[in-house]
């Protein structure tokens, strides 16, 4: 299975307004919860407006995980990750899985993922 890295750095934010959030950039995604919503977005695309922010996530998206039916990629991917101690937020957009987790665990993860099968590409 491929693998395909996001090159821009991450940022996971809670916004009041959600309207703020820069839905039409592509790798931004936007959870509504009861009094604010969280985003995830590149760094570049972060609204001032935000009242908090953790930066420094990496990317990598999750090929052919859904439309053809391999969701057994997403559970190993998980699972491998897991046993490698790094810790990883999910997403989805009904077309790709999105892993995400801090840059200082990307490359121990790109080489347990390596190891086990998965190919990466830019």
């Amino acid at each position: 299975m491929d693998i395909s890295l996001v090159p821009e750095l991450m940022s996971i934010c809670t916004l009041q307004d959600p309207h703020d959030a820069p839905i039409d950039q592509p790798h931004t995604f936007l959870i509504m919860g009861k009094e604010t919503a969280t985003l995830v977005c590149p760094l570049d695309n972060v609204p001032d407006s935000c009242l908090v922010r953790e930066d420094g996530w990496k990317c990598f998206t999750l090929e052919d995980s859904l439309y053809t039916c391999n969701a057994g990629g997403l559970g190993k991917v998980c699972m491998l990750l897991d046993e490698a101690g790094i810790p990883i937020v999910v997403e989805s957009d009904g077309e790709l899985d999105y892993i995400l987790l801090k840059e200082e665990h990307f490359t121990k993860a790109l080489y347990a993922l390596e190891q086990n099968g998965f190919r990466i590409t830019q």
